[in-house]
């Protein structure tokens, strides 16, 4: 029994790939005696399955790291910070539940419009806030890599912005 839910967990996981659809939704049941619930246990697995799209296929698509980049950029912007890392850590409880909510209607939306890459762009970074939230010493490496990815992407975006600013003076 327990071997069935894990393969029907990992075709569920499989949903978070460039083009499939996003959601947020998270179980509320345990399992019992692995001492992480479930929904604690299947954001671990959509994670991977994330960071593991990520790698195959993700990192080798330009537009989809520049709207990662553009949409991080905005958002640590609005907080005047310097980074990724630092947005995320100056979160408030409220801030970070609207967010979510957010993101969520934003990538729903794009999902439906059939911006797959602007919905996958918002799909890492809520992983990613949702991520430093969590206890598992796993997840919590995933977010550290995550972190590294966006920052990266955020420097590489300002970087753009000021070249094409310096062509047009």
């Amino acid at each position: 029994m327990q071997h069935r839910a894990v393969a029907k967990s990992r075709r569920r996981s499989g949903d978070f790939g460039i083009g499939r659809a996003f959601r947020l939704w998270l179980p509320q049941f345990t399992n019992a005696g692995t001492g992480m619930s479930s929904k604690e246990q299947d954001f671990k697995e959509r994670l991977v399955a994330v960071m593991r799209d990520l790698n195959d296929n993700g990192r080798q698509d330009p537009e989809a790291m520049w709207l990662i980049g553009s949409l991080a950029t905005r958002l640590v912007d609005l907080y005047k910070l310097k980074n990724w890392t630092q947005f995320k850590a100056q979160l408030t409880p409220q801030a970070y539940d609207q967010l979510l909510k957010d993101f969520e209607q934003q990538g729903n939306g794009y999902h439906k419009e059939g911006k797959a890459k602007a919905a996958y762009a918002i799909q890492l970074l809520a992983m990613s806030v949702i991520a430093r939230t969590q206890a598992d010493v796993e997840v919590r490496q995933g977010d550290r890599l995550l972190d590294g990815l966006i920052n990266g992407m955020i420097i590489t975006y300002r970087q753009a912005l000021a070249a094409e600013a310096a062509k047009t003076h």
